[in-house]
């Protein structure tokens, strides 16, 4: 997991590679107590639906983060989900001596199929779990070995330097840091194209995490697009319900849009179905 950076700096750039847009963000050093805040953001949409980035699109980001003025040329990179692998393991108590993080690589490597000597682990406790001389949960979360070398080979090309891969949920954690519930767990949804991100998050860490692949918004959008013929622009404006996107012959408004609107509504209610089917299986951790 990735460390939070000296306050007199501005932050490296974190960079999400999703499946349709590359996402990258930079905060500035806070000032007089506040919160960071954002210093430079930047969406790149993909020319190719999901995969590595490839080498056309490492130059595309370079420059975008150029023109927009990103200081230092230090990227923190999200694991992309494909690559992801995580669980939530019942280890060995830390006071037993036992060896937890060879314990923890050979349970994921087992649940993955892989040789656990094949990837990176990030290993953290679960907060407030497990009494002493009983089983403790843990959050195990890894890339292989071979996806985060073409990682930092194929920024590194471009004249960026990898400081850090993070696990994508652990940077929303300390995204989120202010909002968190003090007392209790909070829960957070990371929604995208191709899937949603259902995370758990106690005392700022991490301890549940969930991919939600049938209810990516670009299931949703490929649907109002086949059903209904909308564009791109009309389906931004229904789905963010920013007037700047609205055509301007109204057709959004009247019969034309109920089946629209009862198709997102149905999108809705499926996605939280899984939500609720993510939190009751939480209840039982």
């Amino acid at each position: 997991m990735m460390a939070w950076w000296p306050v007199t700096e501005s932050s490296p750039i974190g960079v999400d590679v999703g499946s349709r847009a590359i996402k990258a963000v930079q905060l500035a050093p806070p000032s007089g107590g506040a919160a960071p805040a954002v210093a430079a953001a930047a969406v790149i949409p993909r020319r190719r639906f999901e995969g590595m980035i490839d080498d056309d699109e490492a130059r595309r980001l370079r420059d975008v983060l150029d023109r927009r003025g990103f200081r230092c040329g230090d990227v923190v990179i999200a694991v992309p989900h494909e690559h992801l692998m995580s669980d939530l393991l019942e280890l060995p108590p830390r006071e037993s001596g036992a060896p937890i993080r060879q314990i923890a690589a050979m349970e994921l490597a087992r649940t993955n199929r892989c040789d656990p000597n094949s990837f990176e682990l990030a290993l953290w406790d679960v907060p407030g779990a497990g009494k002493s001389g009983t089983p403790s949960p843990a959050m195990a979360a890894a890339c292989p070995h071979e996806q985060a070398e073409e990682l930092l080979d194929r920024f590194a090309s471009v004249g960026l330097r990898i400081r850090a891969i993070d696990v994508a949920s652990c940077a929303l954690a300390r995204a989120a840091a202010c909002m968190l519930d003090a007392d209790g767990p909070t829960a957070m949804l990371d929604i995208g194209a191709t899937g949603a991100n259902f995370v758990l998050v106690l005392d700022g860490l991490v301890v549940y995490q969930r991919r939600l692949a049938d209810v990516g918004l670009g299931r949703l959008h490929g649907a109002l697009q086949e059903q209904f013929g909308l564009d791109d622009e009309l389906i931004g404006h229904l789905l963010t319900g920013e007037d700047d996107g609205a055509p301007e012959d109204g057709a959004t408004t009247g019969a034309g849009a109920a089946p629209a609107d009862n198709a997102i509504s149905a999108y809705i209610e499926g996605l939280c179905e899984e939500v609720r089917a993510s939190l009751s299986y939480a209840e039982h951790l």
